[in-house]
């Protein structure tokens, strides 16, 4: 089975891989063909298309849990595009659930972008409001968001006092006003966690960024004044094959195509689910 590193899922279990020759016999199917008004208990729809198979893995899981004894629930080829998180608990204990023999059932936690529309060497993409992502899968493969420095990391200059945790000094030329600075993502390394934030305002005089959020520690403690950091999401860094932007004002996705990229036909999926 593959799982799309869109989805996010919480098991409690582990998905079983079956042998491509072991006999397809289960307690309940699940299918794109399928209908969540169905038994389930059918691997394919019947000729009259009045049973067969379920159409979500969340009605699988439903059936099954109201069962005591450990069921088996095999996914039929297809992607499962889920519109909420797909969560197993202890109570889904002992149950199996495996893809069909020789098939590849996809669970996605994504969704299609479409309407793409040349603009030079970029292309463009309405994408509906309030859907904002960090991620973004063209043909199966990740692409990256807009990134400065292109290779390696900026360093905080220096702490402005041990009682201001939400500002530091950049070096001149690291952060710039650029456009559309509320899209911009700063993400610094601060001692074993990875913090982003989102820029609140920028002194270009004083070399001085300040951030809607905190962090916990001053930028002075152990040695900190030095740490690593890059932004992302940045318009004007989308300079290179395989990088995108999203604009969330305008909900304009842009995207720099790799070589051969045919975006009419490409598979462009970004996450919906957190």
């Amino acid at each position: 089975m593959s799982i799309r590193t869109t989805a996010v899922l919480v098991l409690s279990f582990i998905f079983l891989s079956l042998e491509v020759n072991a006999m397809p016999q289960a307690d309940f199917y699940v299918s794109s063909q399928g209908n969540d008004k169905w038994s389930g208990k059918l691997a394919q729809p019947n000729e009259m298309r009045t049973d067969g198979p379920f159409a979500s893995i969340q009605r699988a899981q439903e059936a099954v849990r109201k069962l005591k004894n450990p069921e088996t629930v095999l996914i039929r080829k297809g992607t499962y595009q889920l519109t909420e998180l797909l969560v197993f608990t202890p109570e889904d204990s002992g149950d199996t659930y495996a893809a069909y023999p020789s098939e590849k059932p996809v669970i996605s936690g994504g969704k299609r972008i479409t309407g793409w529309t040349k603009n030079g060497e970029l292309w463009t993409a309405n994408v509906p409001t309030g859907w904002y992502f960090s991620d973004l899968y063209v043909n199966n493969e990740r692409r990256s968001r807009t990134r400065l420095p292109k290779e390696g990391f900026y360093h905080i200059e220096s702490a402005i006092s041990d009682d201001i945790k939400n500002a530091f000094h950049y070096a001149e030329g690291d952060i710039k006003p650029w456009q559309n600075m509320d899209d911009v993502e700063v993400i610094v390394f601060n001692a074993w966690d990875e913090l982003r934030f989102h820029i609140a305002k920028l002194d270009t005089d004083t070399r001085t960024v300040t951030f809607t959020g905190s962090n916990n520690w001053p930028w002075s403690a152990w040695g900190q004044a030095k740490n690593r950091y890059y932004v992302e999401n940045v318009r004007e860094a989308l300079t290179q094959p395989g990088e995108w932007y999203l604009d969330r004002k305008t909900r304009v996705l842009t995207y720099y195509p790799m070589p051969g990229e045919d975006m009419k036909k490409a598979e462009v999926i970004a996450p919906v689910l957190n």
